[in-house]
């Protein structure tokens, strides 16, 4: 039988590993992780041809401090990842408009003119975001 003195070992970590699931599990659900996915997607579903996006949406650092720094993202603040602003305006992306705008569910301003985008505008962003400002053309 082990002393014990392991046992209290044990039982005095415990803690620790159980908060650090816990975060996980509340970093995953956190309405600021789908903002964080919705750029990801966003960047993924384009053709960069001038290297905008490419060369400086780095997701290496998911703090909030690292994402505040993304040219065209507008956020609530500093230590928040809730995206507000999308200006996309004149990078010269190509493809289809981006399904996952639809987790950038806090967005209140989208400008993606002077791109090459096509296809449909997901309706979930017109039904649950708070969109105020959109620009469209043709």
């Amino acid at each position: 039988m082990p002393p014990l003195f392991f046992y209290a070992f044990i039982i005095s970590y415990f803690p620790i590993f159980s908060t650090c699931h816990h975060n996980l599990r509340q970093q995953q659900n956190d309405p600021a992780h789908d903002d964080i996915d919705c750029l990801k997607s966003i960047k993924s579903s384009f053709l960069d041809p001038l290297n905008r996006l490419r060369s400086t949406w780095k997701f290496a650092n998911d703090t909030n401090a690292g994402l505040c720094n993304f040219p065209g993202i507008t956020y609530w603040n500093m230590y928040d990842n809730k995206v507000l602003g999308l200006d996309l305006h004149d990078m010269g992306l190509v493809g289809d408009f981006p399904r996952g705008i639809e987790n950038c569910r806090s967005i209140t301003n989208l400008n993606p003119l002077g791109n090459h985008l096509s296809g449909p505008i997901p309706s979930e962003i017109l039904v649950a975001n708070v969109l105020v400002y959109w620009a469209v053309t043709r």
